[in-house]
């Protein structure tokens, strides 16, 4: 729109000019001058327009580049190096509580935060306990499902900001292991959510749901989740741009539906006797099946390298 005001303008002055002067010479001179002033014109709203697309592509491969999998590194290799006391009450296999003690400088004001938490073990449930996690006068209790070993772990979810997070360990109701993620900001504790343990972490506000992953190499994401206000906000990805692409498949145990069309619907079958055995090759992703305001992604429609194609999903757990 602005090269077109620009190009107006240029033919406005070009007309004004061309029609001024008191002979034939003066005009030409001045239709001479005003041809040269268009052409400068025009050349700099080229320029300008170009410096926008350049610009606009810019942002477009730095979105990319940012949700690039290859940045992003698992959970477990960025906690920051400290170890809290852990107390355990109730023998190894069988832990009834955990109380947990340290001191970290959690909002960078250059002093350390006295921290504390009471944690209900998996046999603990006789006990009664309220489960809670303190830091300084700011106190919060949470609903844990299977505390094994009282891991709390510090972490930084964001390095251009000033605040390091605290990640308390729970294993959920069933084999969901998983992390809940505490953050103080000087005065208040707050709980921003849950990480699975499978999670990607970016260092810049970000992290990967391992339910938001690809099955497939190079990976890819569905979504991501970063921290907006006090809480963890899930962001759909475009995944168009990944489609009629080669990836590698490592094998594993998977459910496969022959078919030749990505169907309207689909119902996956959790029947493991229909599972099978499917070797390390290339597959063809032709499409991807998401539910309705679900970006988990484990549902694809595929071409095998043997040429079939059909519904090919993974197991994701109850």
């Amino acid at each position: 729109m602005k090269f077109i005001k620009v190009i107006c303008f240029a033919a406005c002055m070009f007309t004004g000019i061309s029609m001024s002067g008191c002979g034939m010479q003066a005009a030409q001179n001045d239709e001479i001058v005003s041809e040269n002033i268009l052409t400068e014109t025009l050349s700099r709203a080229k320029e300008a327009e170009g410096e926008l697309e350049v610009s606009s592509q810019t942002q477009q491969d730095e979105m990319i580049d940012e949700m690039d999998i290859s940045h992003f590194k698992p959970i477990r290799e960025s906690f920051i190096d400290y170890s809290f006391n852990v107390k355990r009450s109730g023998n190894k296999e069988e832990p009834l509580s955990f109380v947990v003690t340290g001191s970290y400088d959690l909002n960078q004001d250059g002093k350390d935060d006295v921290i504390s938490s009471l944690l209900q073990g998996s046999f603990g449930a006789a006990e009664e306990i309220t489960p809670y996690l303190q830091v300084n006068d700011a106190k919060i209790e949470f609903y844990t499902d299977n505390v094994i070993d009282g891991e709390i772990r510090v972490i930084d979810l964001d390095q251009r900001d000033s605040f390091i997070e605290l990640a308390v360990f729970d294993e959920g109701p069933s084999a969901d292991p998983h992390y809940k993620i505490f953050r103080y900001d000087g005065e208040q504790l707050y709980k921003l959510g849950e990480i699975d343990s499978g999670a990607l972490i970016s260092g810049k506000g970000k992290f990967i749901s391992n339910f938001n992953r690809s099955h497939f190499e190079p990976g890819f994401c569905s979504a991501w989740y970063e921290i907006e206000g006090h809480e963890f906000i899930q962001k759909s990805y475009d995944t168009e741009k990944y489609l009629g692409k080669i990836y590698r498949f490592n094998g594993g145990q998977v459910f496969f539906t022959p078919m030749e069309e990505m169907p309207e619907t689909f119902l996956p079958t959790w029947d493991f006797e229909k599972s099978i055995e499917l070797p390390p090759g290339d597959i063809k992703l032709l499409d991807i099946y998401y539910f309705q305001n679900d970006r988990t992604l484990y549902m694809y429609f595929v071409e095998l390298q043997n040429g079939e194609k059909g519904m090919l999903h993974f197991w994701i757990g109850d």
